[in-house]
């Protein structure tokens, strides 16, 4: 009997999992009236948002002047002058930068539980030190890319796992394209590309795709690299990319 509870389990899809399962739904509602609270409680508390000496003021120049280069990457910049078409309000920055954060969390939790299946005890763990993390308030209530970059990087890593498992043609692109965009914001992600590819050597895919998902990472990487160095030479002369998490000119 266990058995086949288990094989029908298999079969559920994730959205099936996510949303048409009584519990999950549960679950769901419970996590988004705690989010509310929590964000609401905090605001009340902290009704501005914070604002990093040079960091921040650089980001909102860039956005402001739709710089191509700065000295800080202008992934988040460009984040900031397209969120600026619907809202200039900074509670409604900080509350879309709390909110995307803990929906690529939870999908990320789901992600685990839905393919691992741990017990109960860890599951409502994982729940509450997600749902209930208040660095996620504190950092999501800067302007800063410390938000932006985190909820990219929990999603590309639960793409990994969906890679690992149920890889399909769709998850190439969105790998690639979530890539590409965590690059613009942080020079960290230039490592990505590297820890995808055991992803994609223990996925499913054909050869073909497994290849193609891997170059198509480094592929984009590499663009934006030569895009900023050529920015860069029209500007002083000097082709250049800095090692570093933004540039400096010689």
């Amino acid at each position: 009997m266990n058995e086949q509870s288990n094989i029908l389990f298999d079969k559920v899809s994730f959205k099936t999992y996510l949303f048409k399962t009584r519990e999950n739904k549960i679950i769901l509602c419970l996590a988004f009236v705690a989010l509310v609270i929590q964000f609401s409680v905090f605001k009340y508390m902290y009704p501005y948002a914070g604002f990093i000496n040079g960091d921040s003021y650089v980001y909102l120049r860039t956005a402001h002047y739709n710089y191509d280069i700065n000295t800080y990457m202008v992934g988040y910049s460009r984040f900031l002058r397209i969120f600026s078409v619907f809202s200039k309000s900074d509670t409604a920055l900080v509350c879309f930068q709390y909110f995307i954060l803990q929906i690529s969390s939870l999908y990320f939790l789901f992600t685990i539980f839905y393919f691992y299946k741990p017990s109960k005890v860890i599951q409502i763990f994982l729940l509450c030190f997600f749902v209930g993390n208040p660095l996620f308030l504190y950092m999501a209530n800067y302007v800063s890319s410390d938000a932006f970059f985190l909820t990219l990087s929990l999603t590309w890593f639960t793409l990994l796992l969906w890679i690992i498992h149920q890889s399909n043609k769709s998850l190439v692109v969105w790998h690639t394209l979530i890539v590409f965009v965590a690059f613009t914001v942080r020079y960290n992600a230039l490592i990505y590309p590297a820890i995808a590819t055991m992803a994609f050597y223990l996925s499913s895919l054909l050869p073909k795709l497994k290849l193609t998902g891997i170059i198509a990472s480094i592929v984009v990487v590499g663009l934006f690299v030569l895009y900023t160095g050529n920015k860069y030479k029209e500007l002083t002369g000097f082709w250049q990319y800095s090692p570093f998490s933004g540039w400096h000119c010689k």
